[in-house]
């Protein structure tokens, strides 16, 4: 792997892109920004592997889109293994509850995939 260098006053500084693929410049969506973040602060290493390599975006869109695919069938596999509360707020509660723990269960299974 070769790295070219800027002269920036005394210092050389890497340039470094975060994707070698056009389509990898854009923007995350919720999800994929959670696995972002997530991966940025358990896993430095592949983090950096990753944006040295110009792969970082490229995996984080996989990633999101393999996340957006199983987020609603887990969502409903976690709800029918439930009884919902009657009471409307708290069954939205419950909701949003299962939502979160589903989304929690995908970053890790991510986490996994990207290591």
């Amino acid at each position: 792997m070769k790295l070219n260098y800027t002269k920036q006053g005394r210092f050389l500084s890497p340039e470094i892109q975060i994707s070698n693929d056009p389509q990898g410049d854009r923007p995350l969506g919720d999800l994929g920004k959670k696995i972002f973040q997530r991966l940025k602060l358990e896993n430095k290493w592949n983090f950096t592997m990753l944006l040295v390599e110009g792969n970082l975006m490229g995996k984080m869109h996989q990633a999101e889109e393999k996340a957006n695919q199983r987020l609603p069938k887990l969502i409903k596999e976690m709800m029918s293994k439930e009884q919902l509360p009657e009471d409307t707020k708290l069954r939205g509660l419950r909701i949003q509850a299962i939502r979160n723990q589903a989304e929690e269960q995908i970053i890790r299974e991510m986490m996994q995939s990207l290591s």
